[in-house]
């Protein structure tokens, strides 16, 4: 039961980091977006 338990929120941690270095991506490509777009309309 408690090994279960232990799987399972390693299992919530990794899917927690991974979730977390997408979001990080996606703020990363969204800000350069922006920042192509602000330029262009100048």
């Amino acid at each position: 039961m408690i090994d279960r338990a232990m799987r399972l929120g390693s299992a919530l941690l990794e899917a927690g980091r991974r979730s977390a270095m997408v979001l990080r991506v996606n703020n990363v490509v969204v800000s350069t977006m922006i920042q192509h777009a602000g330029k262009a309309l100048q």
